[in-house]
């Protein structure tokens, strides 16, 4: 590719319509950074935009040419706003904050947090520099796990309260998921940067025809013409890029910039994507089963490695639901799975076929993930609303009829409802310290006259939880696979609800385990060595929410192998 000089007037016509896009998405979830010139040096805010957030984490970069943090190496360096809290979650504050390194990382909580600062940083100018020699690339958040920061490798990230009562994740470049808008407002912000090496990006589709895309990275975004070129400048060093067309998949990759440089990215249709997927595409089985012996939960994936995206139907949803979920029937039983793959405008289809083992009479390890749960006879059954659920049938019935858990009336559980983190507390206490009492401090969100503060109030006083930060639990928030794990853990932990276990479960062994927090991990270890927490489709999926039904599932296998 013939090398051309990149103009001045060419980036800063592209750096000023990436933040044109970034101001145009005034309901989109982000972060802004904004600076002001203060007493001779720059303050810095970090704020959160659009949906209500309730924490994250970031990875503020900063030139050091220009700027000196003030406050060294620690979380002292950062103060919060809006009630937040911040946490170096289990990372030691000097691998966070690298202050010789130019990086600032910490993980944020708050209690409901929309449109407001999280956070202040301040900044000296170094070697006599000023406002005027700042430019775009002196402040970004990057995602930067070779940077000082210990094992602490996630992408910056959102959470967010969405659409009813799920939570979505924004993540900041990260492979295959949704990115996260950042908005940069500071003295200099969009002004090309003085030094800076060139990079040419080459964008063709497999057969070597140019590809009009648009390239994020450094949290900026470039947009190429039609003969496919992409031109900016950027310091020396690793960036993790994204690149997106029409009628294309997403690439992803690591840019190594290291002098002037040139990238090809070669974009795969939407129809050879889903072909390759469909190729790819396997169901996960638990322990020692196959597809011709069935016993316990399928692993259907949503997403396959390339990004197509995969959803699932089943033929006989009383034996096999469509998640997954297996309930075996009174003698063996074929069930068909059809999958469907999509991406942009091209689907697909595949099928599998599964015989589902007819349900043992008796043995079997309570808990485990090829032990059964007895069956409850129909005379003792008081809920009618179950048929959308039968593999949880038997689990709801014991536990209610063991007094752990109650409907949402006298005949109905509401079984695919999200369950709230507050409930399901109150549900682990009443199962395994249904005597204990509320002492101590009572979180600030949990009314001394809900129906969980008893049980919320004591678990905290025994040390099963600490809350979100900012002495707040978020009781009304759905509770994920990972809090409602951990919660439990603690709680058998702390009262001696388990025997002793063997050795932990390997967490690695599932490819999303890089989104398990590191509070979690150890929880979640432990009940996968128990036998009690089996992934799907190669995932443990650590952020996902839980329903009514899969809670009960989960605490009746742990009632069950409780020994007094």
């Amino acid at each position: 590719m013939k090398k051309k000089r990149i103009s001045a007037l060419l980036l800063v016509a592209a750096l000023a319509a990436a933040t044109s896009v970034c101001a145009g998405a005034a309901e989109q979830a982000g972060y802004v950074v904004q600076g002001a010139a203060e007493n001779g040096g720059l303050s810095v805010t970090v704020s959160v935009r659009g949906d209500t957030a309730y924490g994250g984490r970031l990875a503020l970069c900063y030139d050091t040419d220009k700027l000196t943090l003030t406050g060294g190496d620690s979380l002292a360096a950062v103060a919060a706003l809006n009630d937040s809290s911040f946490t170096g979650d289990h990372v030691e504050e000097d691998e966070l904050i690298n202050a010789a390194g130019g990086c600032v990382g910490f993980a944020w909580y708050g209690y409901g947090v929309k449109d407001g600062g999280i956070a202040k940083l301040r900044f000296a100018f170094a070697s006599g520099a000023s406002t005027d020699d700042l430019d775009g690339g002196s402040i970004r958040l990057r995602y930067v796990p070779d940077e000082g920061f210990g094992d602490w490798n996630s992408p910056a990230a959102l959470r967010t309260k969405g659409s009813g009562v799920y939570l979505t994740t924004h993540a900041y470049l990260a492979d295959g998921v949704d990115d996260l808008a950042v908005t940069f407002d500071y003295p200099g912000s969009a002004r090309e940067p003085e030094a800076g090496r060139a990079v040419w990006i080459s964008c063709r589709d497999a057969a070597g025809k140019p590809v009009a895309a648009k390239l994020e990275a450094n949290g900026q975004s470039w947009t190429g013409g039609a003969d496919g070129q992409i031109a900016l400048r950027l310091q020396d060093g690793d960036y993790n890029y994204r690149a997106t067309a029409d009628g294309f998949g997403a690439q992803y990759g690591k840019l190594t910039v290291s002098g002037d440089t040139e990238l090809p990215v070669v974009f795969v249709n939407d129809q050879t994507l889903v072909e390759q997927a469909a190729q790819q595409l396997q169901i996960g089985f638990a322990g020692t089963d196959t597809a011709s012996r069935v016993t316990d939960t399928l692993g259907l994936p949503e997403r396959t490695e390339n990004g197509v995206a995969v959803s699932w139907k089943s033929s006989d949803t009383a034996v096999v639901s469509d998640s997954g979920l297996v309930y075996r029937p009174a003698r063996d039983t074929k069930v068909t799975l059809t999958a469907t793959l999509s991406h942009g405008a091209a689907h697909m289809e595949k099928t599998f076929t599964v015989t589902v083992r007819a349900k043992e009479t008796g043995g079997g390890a309570p808990g485990g993930s090829g032990g059964s749960i007895p069956s409850v006879p129909e005379a003792q059954r008081r809920f009618t609303d179950l048929d959308s659920v039968p593999w949880a049938r038997d689990a709801i019935e014991l536990l209610a009829g063991e007094g752990v858990i109650n409907g949402t009336s006298k005949t109905t559980f509401t079984p695919e409802a999200q369950i709230k983190r507050g409930d399901f507390l109150a549900l682990v206490m009443r199962m395994a310290a249904p005597g204990a009492k509320a002492d101590g401090q009572a979180f600030a969100d949990v009314p001394a006259g809900s129906y969980y503060y008893k049980e919320i109030t004591a678990a905290r006083a025994l040390g099963i939880t600490n809350g979100v930060g900012g002495n707040a639990f978020a009781p009304e928030l759905p509770i994920t696979r990972q809090e409602m794990v951990t919660l439990t853990a603690q709680a058998a932990d702390k009262l001696a609800y388990l025997p002793e276990t063997g050795a932990a479960g390997d967490l690695t062994a599932f490819s999303d385990h890089g989104q398990i927090a590191g509070w979690a991990k150890q929880g979640m270890a432990d009940m996968v060595g128990r036998g009690m927490l089996v992934g799907s489709g190669g995932q443990i999926r650590p952020q996902a929410n839980t329903t009514r039904a899969e809670a009960a599932v989960f605490l009746c296998r742990v009632y069950l192998s409780h020994q007094p």
